[in-house]
């Protein structure tokens, strides 16, 4: 089945990932629905053919078991412009090895005219990624990977729950496990900070229900005191019970008196 996909607006295309094929593919999203059903038209004028394919060049005769490179993986998008490897795709590669996933990121063969190079007789490339980072991580189902703006990666392991950000250089920044029993987390990004102070527009909200779940609760109030001593999270505006526009101890005892009246 397919479990990922992306556009670049750039391109006009489209990524999509097949878990069960163990490939990533490239198509035309310019095509017309006619054009689509066929093998000419749209901006690569190739109609609905891939545009690409990776992972596993055995599936189109181009190659045995040893060239495949792929295994189960999901969450393939492109590196915004602007990011450090910008135009490149990143992906979490699920079953790298036994119980050992990694993410790549590779290098497409695009051409200037959108296209993709592939020489006769031969997978389309690269070889290898142009980027990876494995070790000490395993998820068999979903995961995923972001490049950040400075050039980190945010990784999701989903069966353990397990969010972390590496260093180009492979170093573990920040590591978090989200907590409780049987816990999976499919896929995480990274919002800027000023999304969450505010300058960009936020989410509609109700002010003391911190944690969106339309209720209050001791979450809520747990939310308000990391957010008041700085501790992995900074201030939200449904974290300002009183509204004086800061997040203090008057917050949380007019959070106690909000819940009070409940």
């Amino acid at each position: 089945h397919f479990n990922a996909i992306d556009y670049n607006a750039d391109l006009d295309q489209i990524v999509v990932s097949s878990r069960h094929h163990n490939e990533i593919y490239i198509i035309d999203h310019s095509t017309t629905t006619e054009e689509s059903a066929g093998h000419t038209g749209g901006n690569s004028g190739m109609g609905g053919d891939f545009l690409y394919r990776w992972g596993n060049p055995q599936v189109y005769d181009r190659g045995n078991n040893a060239d495949q490179l792929l295994d189960s993986q999901h969450g393939v998008n492109w590196i915004p412009e602007g990011f450090p490897g910008a135009g490149n795709l990143i992906l979490y590669n699920n079953n790298y090895t036994n119980n050992s996933s990694a993410v790549f990121e590779i290098v497409t063969p695009l051409t200037e005219s959108g296209n993709y190079t592939i020489e006769t007789g031969q997978p389309y490339g690269p070889d290898d990624p142009v980027w990876m980072h494995s070790g000490g991580f395993h998820s068999n189902v979903q995961s995923g990977a972001f490049r950040l703006p400075n050039g980190n990666t945010l990784i999701t392991d989903a069966d353990d729950g397990r969010m972390f950000e590496v260093t180009n250089n492979g170093d573990t920044v920040w590591d978090f496990v989200y907590p409780g029993n049987n816990v999976m987390v499919a896929r995480a990004q990274k919002y800027d900070p000023e999304y969450i102070n505010g300058t960009i527009d936020f989410p509609e909200y109700t002010v003391g229900d911190i944690d969106f779940d339309g209720s209050f609760g001791l979450t809520d109030l747990c939310y308000i005191v990391d957010m008041m001593t700085d501790y992995g999270y900074g201030p939200t505006p449904p974290a300002d019970i009183n509204g004086d526009g800061i997040v203090n101890i008057s917050d949380i005892v007019s959070f106690i008196q909000l819940i009070m009246q409940y």
